[in-house]
């Protein structure tokens, strides 16, 4: 029961998100009206903006007692990653794309663009600095048997 509502916790940001992308988001947030299927890149968009959204919820909302928040605070940074680095991909498509670190450029001429697809997955390893750290530690003892001959 306990890995089910975990695999649910983590999967259920990519479901919400993956479901907004069919509402024409640019549209209820733009004082004019967007043509709907103007730009390739707002499909990804729109679940990009969602999963921030819920990445943010679940950041201010997770604690060790909530662990089941902390899990979709995991999948909505997860599901931002992909739809954010999608978006850039259909971009890259019409104008070059160029990563660098915390930053990304489009175009020749371009300025610097934060790219909140690394500083959202830098938080988010940060908050799971612990589970980081034990599973590179590996299991108990075997760093201490693998060193003796």
């Amino acid at each position: 029961m306990r890995s089910s509502t975990s695999f649910l916790a983590i999967v259920a940001p990519a479901i919400i998100s993956t479901v907004f992308v069919a509402v024409p988001l640019e549209s209820l947030l733009s004082t004019y009206q967007v043509p709907t299927f103007a730009f390739n890149w707002y499909i990804p968009w729109r679940g990009a903006v969602v999963s921030l959204i819920l990445w943010l919820v679940t950041g201010a909302l997770y604690s060790e007692k909530r662990y089941h928040l902390k899990l979709s605070f995991l999948g909505s940074a997860v599901t931002f990653a992909a739809y954010h680095y999608l978006t850039l991909y259909l971009v890259s498509l019409r104008e070059p794309v160029r990563l660098l670190p915390l930053f990304y450029l489009v175009g020749g001429n371009s300025p610097l663009f934060l790219d909140l697809g690394q500083v959202v997955l830098a938080l988010t390893a940060l908050a799971y600095r612990k589970e980081l750290a034990l599973a590179f530690r590996g299991p108990k003892g075997s760093a201490e048997s693998s060193r003796q001959p």
